[in-house]
């Protein structure tokens, strides 16, 4: 059985209410059951809790400085990502701190939901993963939510993982580990028969020596209307499609206009220093991989 909820359950904590109650439905008629939780925070535009927004005012920042914080998205995002407008320290302090107290609502929502399942004795025989669908830029580049880029700010999500028994705590893999292992994970512990043409691979098996890559559209639909608010806007990098590779160390990153950025990972975490320009053997290797299938 799988549960799919409406949109009336608009927050973590809310959502969680109505899982329990389904899962508590399945438990005790001795149904097996699925259930994909997908939360909207944090994400644009930033929206935290009273509790966390009045701590954050607590910290030092003014009430208008944190409402006009909470009014920032699209498309404001992207004209800034354009090079627009210019948004202030005071702006991009804000920001990241509203980014950072909607982790905290995410964060409580699901502590108390796993403890309420371990409570329940449903914990240790549920498989449960947690990671997500992308990061966020906030001022990364000169970007900001997760629209063109496939820099690590974004790609570089958290996956957990745990089986008691077969995913125990404590072990973190230092390999490549993709997004799109986790459908052949669940499809293995589960023992049913992986779908044709299923990406990734298990988990549970040997996931060295391999590469991540990337794909990302153009978003010429954002053209229209921004050109019509904002005549003056170059809005070229929107027609251009990205792509990435990664080898655990070092990700290469071309877009379809022929820029190509190439970052060590491992001494630049945050991606700052372009070597494109002074590791050619290194673009011509990872792009090789790219396109190796």
């Amino acid at each position: 059985m799988y549960l799919q909820l409406d949109q009336t359950a608009s927050t973590a904590a809310g959502t969680h209410e109505k899982v329990l109650a389904w899962i508590a439905e399945r438990e005790s008629s001795g149904e097996r059951w699925f259930t994909f939780i997908n939360h909207m925070e944090p994400h644009l535009p930033y929206h935290p809790t009273d509790a966390v927004r009045k701590s954050i005012e607590r910290e030092g920042f003014t009430p208008e400085e944190v409402s006009r914080a909470m009014q920032f998205g699209p498309p404001f995002s992207v004209i800034h990502g354009l090079g627009h407008r210019v948004v202030d320290e005071t702006m991009q302090r804000s920001l990241s701190r509203l980014y950072d107290g909607e982790v905290e609502v995410v964060d409580d929502a699901l502590g108390d939901f796993l403890g309420r399942l371990r409570e329940s004795g449903v914990l240790d025989r549920t498989l449960v993963i947690i990671t997500s669908d992308h990061g966020e830029n906030l001022g990364d580049h000169g970007l900001y939510d997760h629209r063109m880029s496939l820099h690590r700010s974004l790609l570089h999500i958290p996956l957990i993982v745990r089986l008691p028994g077969l995913f125990d705590g404590g072990r973190t893999e230092t390999d490549v580990v993709r997004l799109e292992d986790v459908a052949p994970t669940v499809y293995e512990i589960c023992k049913v028969p992986p779908t044709p043409g299923m990406q990734g691979q298990s988990l549970i098996g040997d996931t060295g020596g391999r590469v991540a890559r990337a794909v990302h559209g153009t978003l010429e639909r954002f053209e229209a209307p921004l050109r019509e608010q904002f005549p003056s806007l170059d809005t070229s990098r929107l027609n251009r499609g990205i792509r990435s590779v990664y080898d655990g160390r070092h990700h290469l990153i071309r877009y379809d206009d022929g820029t190509v950025e190439l970052y060590d990972v491992e001494t630049d975490p945050a991606e700052t220093r372009d070597l494109a320009r002074e590791e050619p053997g290194l673009v011509q290797r990872l792009t090789e991989l790219d396109l190796a299938d």
